[in-house]
């Protein structure tokens, strides 16, 4: 039986690889994007219906107007090596035995199933379907049932599949036994917990709930309340959703962080989220089946697709640039200047430095030649230094593929970038975004850092500079109370960054990190539980949650980059999202 049961699942894996790579839900249509190839900008064949576009913006807790999440992501398995980040970057970190042990079976689990995960092709053609199917349906309701029952779909072959090879590889013990190790945590850390009568009856279940995001949410929200994890959790659903994400498609992922942050009736109300794909060729194993230029042209499709919701921002990875002349930087440029991005994602942690690479390399994995890698990101921060383009950089404690890597996005780089800029373009400043802004704790595992305060510093001086910092994944500022103690650390590394320059509060910016953040638990509440916690700490709740990030991408009226994004929403449907349209002018110290 189970021979037969194997035969007949990798038919089915077979068929299903097939219609993905076909794009076959539904015939093609003449939109614009219609063919991945070829395409240099968008036509003229129709505007397009705004079908991603929130059907409402919510306010729980939100102190401010609009808000602006500027970190985030979208991809999957078919964009990046993710067996290879898995087992490198995030499992190197983990202490815990078996939780390491899970999180490198489910890497082996997603290289068993990328077949699964849609290439970037399948999907471009899928979403004109849905523009020819959904172009004439008035009711946003109808819309959202579709692309529901869409999801839901390729949801539930997901799952199944997942469940199956992690049997097969007798994972489901090892989450089984975390589950209940979890469990245990929570009834030891707050005592007055009762038992869901609602949850889960078999393994498939609960990874059918893993899989889903917002069952996800609602499955923990029953079993605890929104009661914070201890730390060092041993939750291991987090990595199931993450895996799940991994082999969805990209607009399903879009759907989840709009609905938890943005249309559920509890969600706190981002308005607009900046997405960035990401490249790490070569550090891991290039992506074969997506490249990046057509990741480029759907993510400015699920742009317009969103009515500007999301803004795309381009990956750039120097050893691309130096193993396929320059790829890598002409992409940059393209999707700058002609498809709506809005900035440039570096991520060190990959094995580089922002500049000041040498001998001998800190990390044990290959790497280029230093003196290459120096010469192409001194190329990249001079162009978009010229071009008011900001760079923004993973700059947290983690991430690399070894522990020597994990340093790569601190200070030191980034301080001998500056430094080189001001000699060789004297007459420009480089606009910077630094992601998670030094991260919220140390880790136990590296020397003690004060990471947030040397890049205070660096927002000092030279003061002419125009870096910006974001709290993306803090997640020790999410419950701040005496069974959290490590908040307090979170606190005290945010208030001597202030110490150290005290106008940072008018260069930090909100962000989430989704959907690296969907590994923590009840992750929908980030927003809110951050906010709530910086009481006394961030002077302007307007600064940090929407007029820094307008500032640091040029979206302000006489802003670098308004036009041209203005002008790309020109072909949706509809008026442009209010929160581009109301920006205030923003001073010079902000521009």
């Amino acid at each position: 039986m189970r021979n037969l049961d194997a035969v007949s699942r990798r038919k089915a894996l077979q068929m299903l690889a097939g219609s993905l790579a076909a794009g076959a839900a539904f015939p093609r249509c003449a939109y614009p994007f219609a063919s991945s190839s070829g395409e240099e900008a968008l036509q003229s064949a129709g505007r397009i219906k705004p079908i991603f576009k929130p059907t409402r913006i919510g306010n729980s807790g939100k102190p401010t107007r609009y808000c602006i999440d500027v970190h985030a992501h979208i991809f999957n398995s078919s964009d990046i090596d993710a067996m290879g980040f898995m087992k490198k970057d995030a499992a190197h970190s983990i202490d815990n035995v078996l939780l390491r042990e899970l999180v490198v079976g489910l890497a082996e689990v997603v290289g068993a199933l990328a077949l699964v995960a849609p290439a970037v092709e399948a999907e471009i053609g899928k979403l004109n379907a849905f523009l020819a199917k959904l172009t004439g349906v008035e009711k946003a309701e109808s819309v959202k049932a579709f692309l529901q029952s869409e999801a839901r779909a390729h949801r539930d072959i997901v799952s199944k599949n997942v469940a199956y090879e992690m049997k097969r590889r007798k994972l489901d013990q090892t989450y089984t036994a975390l589950q209940q190790a979890h469990a245990q945590e929570m009834q030891r850390t707050f005592g007055d917990l009762k038992p869901s009568t609602e949850g889960p009856t078999t393994f498939e279940e609960s990874i059918a709930i893993a899989i889903d995001p917002v069952r996800r949410l609602k499955d923990y929200q029953a079993r605890y309340g929104g009661r914070g994890a201890p730390e060092k959790s041993l939750d291991p659903g987090g990595y199931v959703e993450f895996v799940g994400h991994m082999l969805a498609y990209r607009w399903m992922n879009l759907q989840d962080y709009t609905y938890a942050y943005t249309e559920a009736n509890d969600a706190f109300g981002v308005d607009a989220m900046f997405a960035s794909f990401v490249n790490f060729d070569y550090w891991l194993a290039p992506a074969k089946r997506s490249p990046q230029v057509e990741q480029m042209k759907l993510h400015s499709l699920l742009s317009s697709m969103s009515g500007g919701y999301m803004l795309p921002i381009v990956a750039y990875n120097p050893w691309t640039d130096i193993e396929e002349h320059d790829a890598s930087f002409e992409l940059v440029k393209k999707a700058i200047g002609q498809y709506g991005f809005v900035g440039v994602k570096i991520y060190p942690p990959m094995g580089f430095m922002p500049y000041g690479n040498s001998e001998p390399y800190p990390g044990k994995q290959a790497h280029p030649d230093v003196k290459k890698l120096n010469a192409v990101m001194l190329r990249l921060a001079t162009w978009c230094a010229q071009n008011n383009v900001p760079i923004m950089a993973h700059s947290g404690e983690s991430n690399g593929r070894d522990q020597g890597e994990d340093e790569f996005g601190g200070p030191n780089g980034w301080k001998a970038l500056l430094q080189k800029l001001e000699i060789t373009s004297p007459t420009v400043s480089l606009v910077g975004n630094l992601g998670h802004f030094g991260g919220d704790s140390d880790e136990p595992r590296h020397p003690k850092n004060d990471w947030p305060s040397e890049f205070a510093k660096l927002m000092r001086d030279p003061p002419e500079n125009r870096l910006y910092g974001d709290l993306a994944y803090w997640e020790q500022l999410r419950w701040c109370d005496a069974k959290h103690p490590k908040c307090t650390v979170a606190k005290s590394r945010l208030k001597a960054a202030i110490r150290a320059n005290p106008a940072v509060t008018g260069r930090i910016m909100f962000g989430t990190d989704w959907d690296m953040l969907s590994q923590e638990p009840d992750w929908g509440s980030y927003p809110s539980q951050v906010v709530g916690n910086l009481g006394g700490l961030i002077p302007s709740m307007e600064q940090f949650l929407y007029l820094n990030a307008l500032a640091c991408f040029g979206l302000a009226p006489g802003g670098a980059r308004r036009n041209r994004v203005i002008a790309r929403l020109s072909a949706t449907v509809g008026d442009i999202p209010p929160w581009l349209k109301n920006a205030p002018a923003v001073t010079r110290g902000q521009d």
